[in-house]
């Protein structure tokens, strides 16, 4: 709307940023603790929604006037700012229902991202963070700390069902099945040992969650599974320095096609700087 009244000076309709007092209601959404914290969360909300729909108010004016604009300018302004606010209105309506009627709403008529609508819901059972925004990448390295697989993924595919592809692409790059494979309680399934073990790994070290039997028990505190469970623990190391300093934290480029490329570059980058220290 603010370029709109830059290039097109003779539409007339009022416009005024609501950016800082957003931020602020998010703030103070995000802050609000104690007894009566949801309570004050609602209020803030209510306060939050009055701002989007006067947001929403003013763009619909600036539509209307752009739709009588002749200029060939207007029409590209015009489909710009429909698009926005036609996922503005499902956004709000769905702040509504969820936040002040208590509604639970369907995942699928969710909208997480307006300006990334390739942004899935994860969901990956961890109590501080029991939902998170984005998209799972899938990460394996082998001794020498390089990235030698990666992998990014649409919507929240179990990790327990990536083993197979992990040992077919690691016998296509190499020739053969890795001597030991080792990862988190996430990709346990007894399916998988089995298919490890089928396809000639020697040593398998993957935690089962839930119950374990006393030869489960056993196995996990042989010195060979505690060892590949502390190389383990250096892979999220490589994640974490992947998330700080490569960029992984957060996508700066629009666009499904875009994040893939960007995680690309980063783990590229990574493996570059990881190659010039090894030699």
């Amino acid at each position: 709307m603010e370029t709109c009244r830059q290039v097109l000076p003779e539409l007339n309709f009022a416009f005024a940023k609501r950016i800082r007092k957003a931020k602020k209601l998010c703030y103070a959404i995000v802050m609000a603790k104690g007894p009566k914290a949801e309570q004050r969360r609602q209020k803030l909300y209510k306060d939050l929604i009055k701002v989007a729909n006067e947001v929403f108010r003013m763009g619909s004016t600036c539509c209307e006037q752009l739709m009588k604009c002749h200029q060939i300018e207007a029409l590209f302004f015009y489909q710009e700012l429909d698009h926005y606010l036609t996922l503005s209105a499902v956004a709000i309506d769905q702040c509504e229902r969820r936040v002040l009627k208590g509604e639970k709403v369907p995942a699928s008529e969710k909208i997480v991202s307006i300006f990334e609508e390739h942004t899935d819901i994860i969901k990956r059972g961890k109590s501080q963070s029991p939902t998170e925004f984005g998209h799972k990448v899938l990460v394996t390295t082998g001794k020498s700390g390089l990235v030698t697989q990666y992998k990014t993924f649409r919507g929240n595919p179990g990790d327990s069902g990536m083993v197979s592809d992990i040992l077919t692409v690691h016998h296509k790059q190499y020739g053969q099945a890795p001597n030991n494979l080792c990862g988190d309680r996430r990709f346990f399934s007894s399916d998988n040992e089995k298919l490890a073990y089928k396809n000639h790994v020697k040593k398998v070290s993957i935690c089962k969650p839930g119950y374990r039997s006393k030869a489960r028990k056993q196995i996990e505190k042989q010195r060979w599974f505690k060892k590949l469970q502390r190389f383990r623990a250096g892979i999220e190391g490589i994640i974490s320095v992947l998330m700080r300093a490569y960029g992984l934290k957060r996508c700066l480029w629009k666009g499904w096609q875009s994040f893939q490329s960007y995680v690309g570059l980063g783990i590229v980058t990574f493996n570059l700087q990881k190659i010039a220290q090894l030699t």
